[in-house]
């Protein structure tokens, strides 16, 4: 594993991601697989090129994968996060604010790896329908 794997969701947790309409946009960190029998590997995508990161350089790949999912770097889940989610009060209850209460209480421990508990919310509160997500348009990403 290197670096950049510690940077974005694991596999299964950005496919999750891909199935609820998480935005493939074109630039950014993908997992990839370039044969049926290969493992995803993390790739970084420019909208003409596919990039590995080996003996510490990106080396271009000539040929597209069979298939690629969006792997979301922190920065990109936090801007379809709602704004107050960080600042949520259990002591005034709504309905947000008692599911992202069950949410953190059933899984968050500090042992978790960061990127994908944020991922796991970000799972959460889409499937709860807190939030909906429309390609190119962060700003749907709001509770209902």
């Amino acid at each position: 594993m290197h670096w950049a794997e510690k940077e974005v969701p694991s596999v299964e947790l950005c496919k999750r991601l891909k199935e609820l309409g998480f935005p493939q946009t074109p630039d950014g960190y993908y997992w990839a697989k370039y044969a049926p029998t290969i493992k995803y590997k993390l790739y970084f995508r420019t909208e003409k090129d596919f990039f590995y990161f080996y003996n510490g350089q990106f080396w271009t790949i000539l040929t597209d994968p069979i298939e690629t999912i969006k792997a979301p770097t922190y920065r990109e889940i936090d801007e379809w996060l709602p704004p107050y989610w960080k600042n949520w009060y259990p002591e005034f209850p709504c309905p947000i604010a008692i599911a992202l209460e069950n949410f953190i209480k059933k899984e968050y421990t500090p042992t978790n790896n960061k990127i994908d508990t944020h991922a796991k919310l970000l799972i959460f509160l889409r499937e709860t329908g807190y939030i909906i997500f429309k390609q190119g348009d962060k700003d749907n990403a709001q509770p209902r």
